[in-house]
């Protein structure tokens, strides 16, 4: 596959990132290191941008190749979005990731891009932080990143362990790292499912153990850390029964609490004892409090792993086939 330059361009629906005022130019290197740049126009007040539910668009980043993960760093104020540029199981070498402003997601640049500065970079996907590392999942491997300079600090080899595609990660409260390997190839063809359903554990020592494996995982993809009940969730990407389930050390079967319609993907605690999740079957950012789920953002297209932004009460959510993440005001 020929490599492509990421070019990004901005659309903004209303300027509450911050302070008042313009959020600038979405700017990013190219491949040789130039810098590219592209205004945006700025649209305020407008409806068609004020989405169907109790969640208001803030603005959108356009014309990144195939988003997969947006977080937040809230000691940079800073969000970090993986892009895959390719298939997301393809060893292809053309993965990267971008800084996105937290006062200004139209202010961009490459944090890590594939071929330079030593970074390899095949599909990033997951993002999470433990202290000055930067971790993503990139199909087999997770890959480490100084988080402020972007130099890579070492990659944890999951082959060893059969891993197929690792795709979301989190840091809980001890320091490990709970990883979760879906299970499918993500292909020119489209998504095949050949099992290997996984979630792994990262202990101190960069130690790698299965916590499950199996179909009861059904697919396993979003995994967060609720501090309110002090257990890990995770969601399943599962094209029929996508369920929302806790899963502790020595548990045989995933406690289930919540149901949609399939394919969740995102999945984010708010430390209330509520859970936002992204679905590609619901096409929607939704709230589950106590099993019950509601929609807060609909039409959206393939939404992935979501991030938040708690100071400014924003998620940002990829939408890989679009090439885009878009901000939302949480109601």
């Amino acid at each position: 596959m020929p490599r492509r330059t990421p070019r990004l361009s901005v659309r903004t629906t209303a300027l509450l990132l911050a302070a008042a005022g313009a959020l600038g130019a979405a700017a990013c290197r190219g491949p040789g290191g130039e810098l590219e740049s592209t205004r945006y126009a700025k649209v305020t007040g407008d409806p068609e941008d004020t989405v169907r539910s109790r969640a208001r668009r803030i603005a959108t980043v356009e014309g990144i190749y195939d988003p997969e993960a947006a977080r937040y760093d809230s000691t940079q104020d800073a969000w970090f979005v993986s892009a895959m540029l390719g298939p997301g199981s393809a060893h292809d070498g053309q993965g990267y990731i971008l800084r996105l402003e937290g006062n200004s997601v139209g202010t961009a640049s490459i944090f890590a891009q594939s071929g330079h500065g030593g970074v390899q970079l095949d599909a990033p996907k997951g993002i999470t932080f433990q202290g000055d590392t930067l971790w993503t999942a990139d199909i087999d491997v997770l890959r480490g990143f100084d988080k402020r300079t972007g130099a890579p600090v070492g990659t944890i080899d999951f082959r060893p362990f059969g891993a197929v595609l690792l795709n979301d990660l989190a840091v809980g409260p001890d320091g490990r790292i709970y990883v979760t390997d879906t299970g499918i190839e993500m292909t020119d063809i489209g998504v095949l499912h050949p099992g290997g359903d996984k979630i792994f554990v990262v202990s101190p020592g960069r130690q790698v153990s299965v916590l499950s494996s199996g179909d009861q995982l059904k697919w396993p993809n979003g995994v967060t850390w609720d501090p309110a009940s002090k257990q890990w969730y995770f969601v399943g990407f599962d094209p029929f029964d996508s369920p929302l389930y806790t899963l502790s050390p020595g548990d045989t079967a995933p406690h289930v609490v919540a149901h949609g319609k399939g394919r969740f993907d995102g999945l984010q605690a708010l430390g209330d004892g509520r859970f936002l999740v992204t679905g590609w079957s619901d096409s929607a950012l939704m709230v589950i409090d106590r099993g019950k789920v509601t929609r807060i953002v609909n039409d959206l297209t393939a939404p992935a792993a979501l991030g938040i932004d708690r100071g400014r009460g924003l998620v940002g959510i990829p939408e890989a086939t679009m090439g885009r993440v878009s901000f939302w005001r949480l109601p």
